[in-house]
């Protein structure tokens, strides 16, 4: 690797002093620990860069603009570009040389360096999401379906859905910082959410059929299949956490938990959670805020429920309920589940997925003028996972 010269530059008014006064030196095959103590740099072929304490990095300059400090050799031609990727602990030594391809070239960034060149990510292009453009800490992306009228037999409109729509995806697209572009199909991000009645996203995704949708199993997978495709398309293998949430009526019915789109159709949540399971996440959270009960009509159950599927335990799923397994959740506006979770997270507090229970039943109990049950928590994840 290379030093470069305007990171040294910066380095210096850090006054912290160099290994030695050359300008060449190459990554030592060890672990990053033994790679950052004092190595000698002896004129061979294979020399040691003593690398800066992670704190020293930090203080200089910010995870997602960490990547900046090596420069790998392969890409030497391109005096702007190959520089490794962060990761969350500041910057990341590792052998990735994949990275130094052209699709995934980057430049210094001119809010750190005194360059005038212009800062990209290595996984933007002009058509595409970025990390930086999504959660500047991680690769987080949410759906939110609600349904608010009905036109199959049995099932009323229901009284608090739209406000509810309203709350949860400005809770966790402005609060628990979720990218929600994709119920838009937008290339980018909003900078803030705004999803009242009459807005602009409203529109959009209503359109796209995220809102009153009859066929939900199809609305999901539609959506995971263009989500996968951006996953695919920087290279990635995994995203950080994904997020969906179910506001409507739901049943259950020949033994199986049931979203139920506007028309009546059936879809299992097993089915919802075997197409999320495909993105791959670290983390998953699934919130369906619908009743449980169960129904004299035996509904069909939609074409992709999988009999033989069960979650995978290694998936980190944290499942929240609105209801205890053959309860009605409350329709009532400010009493519903979705309201409980919107005002934790309009708090910003991060939380573990073992502490969702006790903070929801906390808010619950203030809500509800006579308490029945508390929203059902069903953990399939480590404990230490944060929400959201």
């Amino acid at each position: 690797h290379k030093l470069d010269a305007d990171v040294k530059k910066n380095l210096q008014k850090l006054q912290k002093p160099f290994s030695q006064p050359h300008t060449t030196h190459t990554l030592d095959s060890n672990s990053y620990e033994q790679a950052k103590k004092p190595s000698s740099c002896a004129t061979s072929s294979v020399q040691a860069l003593r690398f800066f304490d992670i704190d020293i990095l930090r203080g200089a300059v910010d995870n997602q603009h960490a990547e900046k400090w090596i420069r790998c050799l392969q890409c030497k031609e391109e005096k702007e570009t190959g520089y490794f990727p962060a990761n969350k602990d500041g910057f990341q030594p590792d052998d990735d040389m994949y990275m130094c391809q052209p699709h995934a070239t980057h430049k210094l960034d001119s809010r750190f360096f005194e360059t005038e060149t212009k800062a990209s990510s290595p996984y933007a292009s002009s058509d595409s999401h970025s990390p930086e453009e999504s959660r500047t800490d991680g690769w987080n992306f949410g759906l939110v379906i609600a349904n608010h009228q009905y036109h199959a037999e049995g099932f009323k409109d229901l009284l608090s859905s739209t406000e509810d729509f309203k709350l949860i995806v400005e809770a966790i697209g402005n609060c628990g910082k979720y990218d929600l572009s994709h119920m838009e199909r937008r290339k980018k991000r909003r900078s803030a959410y705004d999803a009242g009645q009459g807005s602009d996203f409203e529109k959009r995704v209503t359109k796209n059929g995220f809102i009153n949708t009859e066929d939900i199993a199809d609305a999901v997978i539609t959506y995971i299949s263009n989500l996968k495709q951006t996953i695919k398309e920087h290279k990635k293998s995994e995203i950080d956490a994904f997020y969906f949430h179910y506001i409507g009526h739901g049943v259950h019915s020949n033994g199986q938990d049931c979203l139920i789109g506007t028309s009546g159709k059936a879809t299992t949540i097993k089915t919802i959670q075997k197409e999320i399971e495909g993105l791959n996440a670290k983390k998953n959270f699934i919130v369906i805020d619908a009743c449980r009960e169960d129904t004299d009509n035996q509904h069909q159950l939609n074409a992709e429920h999988d009999s033989e599927y069960e979650p995978s335990v290694d998936k980190n799923f944290t499942m929240v309920y609105g209801a205890p397994s053959g309860w009605v959740a409350p329709d009532v506006p400010d009493k519903t589940l979705t309201c409980c979770i919107a005002e934790h997270l309009q708090t910003k507090k991060i939380i573990k997925v073992n502490e969702i229970h006790e903070t929801l039943k906390k808010i619950w109990d203030k809500k509800q003028e006579r308490v029945n049950y508390y929203p059902y928590v069903d953990i399939n994840s480590s404990w230490n996972i944060e929400f959201p």
